[in-house]
């Protein structure tokens, strides 16, 4: 006695072990790649939040540099200034020491005041208002 299952009977059971095992396949499969996931996330998201703080940093670099150039062309600005302005007053003292000397030159000199030429004098003095009739001592 041979309990034979019905051909389209055995194929369907067949059928449907096969579809309970990759079901099961299936389920097994999403399982690991659900904790393959979830491992590599970790150092997925690790480069991404790594390259929004190298972002940050060039963004305060950029900033920084800006600044610190701004700051040396106003030093450089108010250095230049400094410069023309000491260029000018060099100028102007050179000008007026310049003039000083040759007003020096072009003045007579005059001899140094001897106790004779100032008796001279005196005695000039003495002798001319002596003319004109009054006489100061």
């Amino acid at each position: 006695m041979t309990n034979k299952l019905p051909k389209p009977m055995t194929d369907g059971i067949r059928v449907v072990a096969f579809l309970m095992e990759d079901a099961h396949i299936q389920q097994i499969t999403y399982t690991i790649a659900t904790m393959v996931k979830s491992h590599l996330t970790d150092h997925i998201d690790s480069p991404t939040l790594n390259m929004e703080d190298m972002q940050d940093a060039v963004e305060h670099i950029t900033s920084a540099t800006k600044s610190i150039t701004r700051k040396i062309e106003e030093a450089n600005d108010k250095l230049q200034n400094t410069i023309e302005q000491l260029a000018q007053t060099t100028q102007e003292l050179t000008e007026k020491t310049m003039e000083a000397m040759n007003g020096n030159m072009r003045a007579p000199k005059v001899p140094p005041a001897t106790y004779a030429a100032i008796a001279q004098q005196h005695l000039s003095r003495m002798h001319s208002d002596h003319h004109q009739g009054t006489y100061s001592s």
